[in-house]
């Protein structure tokens, strides 16, 4: 079937909708792939398709089925209904398709993942309360388990985005991805990624909007030593809030290099990250910046060569 407008979706879709019910028995995957071409049309239309009694059927007898291909189309068809609204999936997280999608996630080879990672990132994306749902059902390990393993770029620009969408809602969900290293491993990808490719954009807006929600100094620290400036700028920024907000961190900061680290940085004068730079340097006595700057090391060590020029003068005469 062939769906590209709407007008000609409405008209078959009366017919199409009307056999779900035969898709378990015939075990067909067409019919799925039809369904998929119409939901992805309006919220209407995919509306239509879930009062056909789409679930529990697709995930019973077709997302839990053992063959690779029907388990794709059902992927595919709960992915199209999942983008169209909060409340379409809403139905999908109530019916308990998250942890299906999750394993067929895990057991797919290939672009037979594809349509899972994009559900899982539909499902995160509208709503706090079904992202939760999907890392509850561990879809944020299955995701940067895929960006770490998978070869196809295509494969794992998507699953940096649908990580971006679970951890742009709140510091918790932050937290749950932080502990899986989510970041170090998005930052790896933007790093190997090609130049302003689609990876590499979609690296990069995941990695702002999950650090904007990180609150864990030990997550964003990895990224402070080795992320190029237009990702470290957005790391500094965070860490500023985060000592501005957050009682008792700044010996911690000061001790485990950070504040050392940030005076090697060579910013832009009047740069965002320069800003950051000099917001959290205000936050500690003069004194304190100044020995862990290069022109503090330099001058002990000149201070010590003309003590020890001076002793050696003084022994002399």
């Amino acid at each position: 079937f062939f769906f590209n407008d709407t007008a000609t979706t409405e008209i078959y879709t009366r017919s199409i909708v009307g056999s779900v019910r035969c898709v378990q028995e015939t075990g067909i995957n067409a019919e799925y792939m039809g369904l998929a071409n119409i939901a992805k049309h309006n919220e209407e239309l995919a509306q239509k398709v879930v009062n056909a009694e789409l679930f529990p059927n697709i995930i019973t007898h077709c997302l839990k089925e053992e063959k690779s291909g029907l388990q794709r189309q059902a992927a595919q068809c709960i992915k199209e209904i999942a983008s169209q609204s909060v409340e379409l999936t809403k139905i999908v997280v109530a019916a308990e398709a998250v942890g299906p999608l999750v394993d067929y996630l895990n057991k797919a080879k290939g672009p037979g993942k594809l349509p899972a990672i994009m559900a899982l990132g539909f499902i995160s994306g509208f709503d706090q309360g079904t992202a939760k749902v999907v890392v509850q059902n561990k879809g944020h390990r299955a995701l940067v388990d895929t960006l770490k393993t998978s070869s196809d770029n295509h494969i794992k620009a998507a699953a940096a985005w649908s990580l971006g969408q679970i951890g742009r809602h709140s510091a918790e969900l932050g937290q749950d991805l932080a502990k899986e290293k989510a970041l170090e491993t998005l930052l790896s990808a933007f790093m190997d990624a090609e130049e302003k490719g689609d990876l590499q954009k979609k690296a990069r807006r995941a990695l702002k909007s999950m650090i904007g929600q990180c609150q864990e100094m030990v997550a964003l620290r990895p990224l402070l030593e080795t992320a190029p400036e237009k990702i470290v700028k957005h790391v500094v920024a965070q860490m500023a809030s985060i000592l501005k907000t957050k009682t008792g961190l700044k010996q911690e900061f000061a001790e485990n290099g950070c504040l050392k680290r940030l005076q090697e940085i060579k910013a832009s004068p009047g740069s965002k990250l320069q800003s950051s730079i000099n917001e959290i340097n205000s936050l500690f006595p003069e004194d304190v910046v100044h020995y862990f700057t290069s022109d503090f090391m330099n001058t002990l060590i000149k201070q010590h060569e003309g003590f020890s020029q001076n002793l050696l003068t003084a022994d002399l005469h």
